[in-house]
């Protein structure tokens, strides 16, 4: 974290200017974690998305119509994996040894943190950082935080992000602002 960047609310900035959750589990000390990057920035991060593409932040609660339907198509097994579904990531390792065409594996967490953290980009350096990340964002989020983040900062097509925007824009026909 840079300095001059706001700290979310309950992390703390240790003397690099990481910050932490406090209490978070592998807390190092009493009162940071230490970790680069923070999952404790992913709220901060997403606020800072937000207002890049001019949508208010936070958004409303995810309508649970909606969460039943991303969770049913983009990761079965959200409520109950560690971030990373251990299945789907030996079957995309597989894929890669042999040659064949990657199926997808990515549960909502790593999706999440391909979104915060790593800008989109993909590679070999930036899977094993999503899976970290996504273990890290599972630790220090409930699974209703994460998928309220999710739906904030996913691209939902034709110009649009997070569900507010594209909710209203699509339902008004309403361009992207």
């Amino acid at each position: 974290m840079t300095r001059g960047t706001a700290v979310p609310p309950g992390a703390v900035q240790d003397r690099e200017g990481s910050a932490g959750r406090r209490g978070a589990p592998g807390a190092r000390g009493r009162h940071s974690v230490r970790a680069d990057p923070s999952a404790g920035q992913a709220t901060a991060l997403a606020q800072a998305q937000a207002a890049e593409h001019h949508i208010a932040y936070p958004g409303p609660p995810v309508p649970r119509y909606f969460a039943q339907a991303l969770v049913a198509t983009e990761d079965h097994r959200f409520y109950t994996d560690p971030g990373v579904d251990p299945f789907a990531l030996a079957r995309v390792v597989g894929s890669r040894i042999t040659g064949r065409t990657d199926q997808g594996g990515s549960t909502i967490d790593q999706q999440l943190a391909k979104n915060l953290y790593t800008s989109g980009r993909s590679g070999f350096t930036q899977d094993i950082e999503q899976v970290a990340l996504a273990v890290k964002l599972n630790v220090t989020y409930s699974k209703a935080e994460i998928l309220r983040l999710y739906a904030q900062v996913a691209y939902y097509g034709h110009g649009y992000y997070g569900l507010s925007a594209a909710s209203c824009g699509t339902s008004a026909g309403l361009p992207p602002t």
